[in-house]
């Protein structure tokens, strides 16, 4: 009877596909079954690009919306001081005049009449009483002061008697400078009392604008900062006009709920009064920790960015003061220094081992600061 044969000599027999893929996930490989031991899963590594967090002023901008307005002192009314009557209206709301242009027809009324056929005798009774008193010092039956008192009562009766007379002259009433018609108070046909307002001018190159903005952009803003103002009327006629902040007011306004901020603008601008117009506010912020925008990342109404540290990502809640298109202004548990991850930053969470891409840096805000020591580089 024939035993069991050893095999002196023992081979590797191939493992069916269903043991090598056992195998495989197990760790396990080599002839005969030998176990080899078992090795720790490879943990991932994520591919990420980081730049210094730098510590600046960061440059915001804001854009508020208003209209051009007289600026205070350039306005003039045109009137006359005598009752009359407004013959004609001879300009429009809006027109421009020069110096000279005959604005409003006018004639005295019949009450203006009266007070100059009054001025009149007034005039003729003072001129009679003053001769009789120079007769009367000439005879030695009147004295010096008497003299004077009626002299002075004649030099004012002569006065307002040529005051008088003037108004009956006068028909066209005319501007006395050059401007922009703003508003026509009367109509043909009006009586007129005197003094009454007949047609307010501006004069020329005499401009502001005023702005409404958020009493958090006021807080933001300063006398004489430069500012970009854009008409939103014109089709782009007078292109991007300068100007200057002139004011800033210190009131919210009740129904807009904005902070009023009044701008000089080049006289030379041409801009048309009551023009609505777009302007560009500068905001200047306090010096503070600025990063790339795209490495703030929300969390519901809060936000939160990572750096690196002994190569793994940390996460970082923080809070933005102000951000531009590119950067953004913020403040936490971060310093200046810290790399701070800007791509690849969504495909983190708090301690996932990283790689920085160190060729990506020159697509980020690139700094002179260097990283701390013990953060990845």
């Amino acid at each position: 009877m024939m035993g069991v044969q050893r095999l002196r000599n023992p081979i590797c027999v191939r493992p069916s596909v269903a043991i090598l893929a056992l195998w495989f996930a197990a760790g396990a490989g080599g002839c005969g079954g030998a176990e080899t031991g078992s090795t720790d899963s490879v943990e991932a590594v994520a591919l990420v690009s980081a730049v210094p967090v730098r510590e600046g002023t960061l440059r915001s901008e804001a854009f508020a919306y208003g209209y051009v307005a007289p600026r205070p002192g350039s306005e003039t009314t045109v009137s006359v001081p005598f009752e009359s009557h407004v013959v004609s209206v001879n300009t429009v709301a809006g027109a421009h005049v020069s110096t000279g242009t005959s604005l409003v027809t006018v004639e005295p009324s019949a009450d203006a009449r009266t007070q100059i056929r009054q001025a009149k005798s007034v005039f003729d009774a003072e001129r009679v009483r003053n001769e009789s008193a120079r007769h009367r010092y000439d005879l030695g039956l009147a004295t010096v002061d008497d003299l004077a008192g009626s002299q002075s009562a004649l030099d004012q009766a002569r006065q307002r008697w040529g005051q008088l007379t003037g108004w009956d002259s006068t028909r066209a009433v005319r501007a006395g400078s050059a401007g922009t018609v703003d508003s026509i108070a009367v109509v043909a046909g009006q009586l007129v009392p005197p003094g009454q307002m007949l047609i307010r001018i501006v004069r020329t190159g005499r401009r502001l604008v005023r702005l409404g903005v958020d009493p958090a952009v006021a807080e933001r803003l300063s006398r004489g900062q430069s500012v970009e103002i854009e008409s939103l009327d014109s089709n782009g006629r007078h292109g991007t006009v300068s100007g200057s902040l002139r004011d800033i007011g210190q009131k919210i306004n009740a129904v807009t709920r904005l902070v009023e901020v009044t701008v000089d603008v080049d006289s030379e601008s041409n801009l048309w009064l009551s023009e609505r117009v777009r302007a560009r506010l500068d905001l200047m912020h306090e010096p503070g920790l600025i990063v790339p925008r795209s490495a703030v990342l929300p969390d519901g109404d809060r936000h939160f960015l990572f750096t690196v540290v002994s190569g793994k990502a940390r996460r970082h809640e923080v809070s933005v003061i102000a951000e531009t298109d590119s950067e953004a202004l913020v403040d936490g548990d971060i310093a200046a220094g810290d790399s701070v991850l800007f791509v690849g930053n969504y495909e983190v969470h708090d301690g996932t081992r990283i790689r920085i891409d160190t060729g990506s840096e020159r697509s980020g805000t690139v700094s002179n600061s260097q990283p701390k020591s013990g953060a990845a580089e």
